[in-house]
C-alpha cells in the first residue's frame, strides 16, 4: 500500500484547459487522460491525498468520476471545493480543511493553500518537515519547504512522497552549486 498525493484537478472544469494551458482539447479528453494516468498509479488499496479543487460540475458530475478512481481518497478541502458533508456524500473517504501526518520520519502538513495564501496556517507549515500544497497551478512547483502537488506540475498525475522529496532533494543540490 502507498500514500499519493495530487491537487487541482479540476475535473470538468473547461476553462482551466485554456487557465493553465493544459494539453487537451476538451474535458473529455482531460478527464479520460487524468482518471487513466491516476488508475495507472494508484491501486484501489493505496491513500491519495486530495488538496483540493477536485471537479467542477453538477453534483452526481463528482460522483461519477470519484467512483472511477482507484484508492482510498481524503480530500484537504480546496476554495472551489463544494461543502464537507456535500463531498463526504460523494464518496471521499474524509474531508479535512488541512491535516499533519508523518511517513517514514518526515513530518507533512497538507492544505491546499501555500503559505503565501494561507498565514494562519504558517505555525502548522513552519513545524512540518516539508509543506504540500496546492492552488497555485502553474506559477511553481517549489519553494522553500513547499511543494506544489498540482497536477499541472506533475503529469496530471498522483505522486508519492518519494517522488516529491526527490524534486525536493534536487532543487536544494541545484541550489548548492
Amino acid at each position: 500500500m502507498k500514500t499519493f498525493f495530487v491537487s487541482d484537478t479540476h475535473f470538468s472544469h473547461s476553462n482551466v484547459i485554456g487557465y493553465c494551458n493544459r494539453p487537451f482539447n476538451d474535458v473529455t479528453e482531460m478527464n479520460a487522460a487524468m482518471i487513466a494516468r491516476w488508475n495507472a498509479v494508484v491501486t484501489p488499496d493505496d491513500t491519495v491525498y486530495h488538496l483540493g479543487d477536485f471537479a467542477f460540475g453538477p453534483y452526481h458530475n463528482i460522483q461519477t468520476i470519484l467512483s472511477q478512481l482507484n484508492g482510498k481518497i481524503i480530500l484537504v478541502k480546496g476554495n472551489h471545493d463544494r461543502s464537507v458533508s456535500a463531498m463526504l456524500r460523494a464518496g471521499f473517504a474524509d474531508v479535512v480543511k488541512s491535516c499533519s501526518l508523518e511517513i517514514d520520519g518526515t513530518k507533512l502538513f497538507l492544505s491546499h493553500k501555500p503559505i503565501a495564501d494561507a498565514p494562519h496556517l504558517q505555525e502548522q507549515i513552519e513545524a512540518a518537515d516539508i509543506h504540500l500544497c496546492g492552488h497555485v497551478h502553474t506559477r511553481w512547483k517549489y519553494k522553500g519547504n513547499a511543494v506544489n502537488v498540482g497536477v499541472d506540475q506533475w503529469d496530471f498525475t498522483p505522486r508519492t512522497l518519494d517522488e516529491l522529496l526527490c524534486v525536493a532533494h534536487e532543487k536544494d543540490t541545484v541550489n548548492e552549486t
